[in-house]
């Protein structure tokens, strides 16, 4: 586990939360899109579809 990951993963989880993820929803995303650099913004549908979010939920507006 070097810098590089360590810096790719919490940006991972920085952009999570920006977008309206819970902790549990973000460790989900980070797991789920781990080989990409960043989560992508189909990440809601994707958790709908996985039933990690219930159907119809939007993201938080900041």
């Amino acid at each position: 586990f070097n810098l590089n990951s360590f810096a790719i993963r919490s940006e991972r989880f920085m952009y999570a939360y920006t977008v309206g993820l819970t902790g549990s929803e973000a460790v989900w995303a980070a797991r789920r899109y781990r080989g990409h650099r960043t989560i992508p913004l189909r990440v809601m549908d994707d958790m709908e579809v996985a039933g990690v979010r219930p159907k119809g939920t939007t993201r938080q507006q900041t």
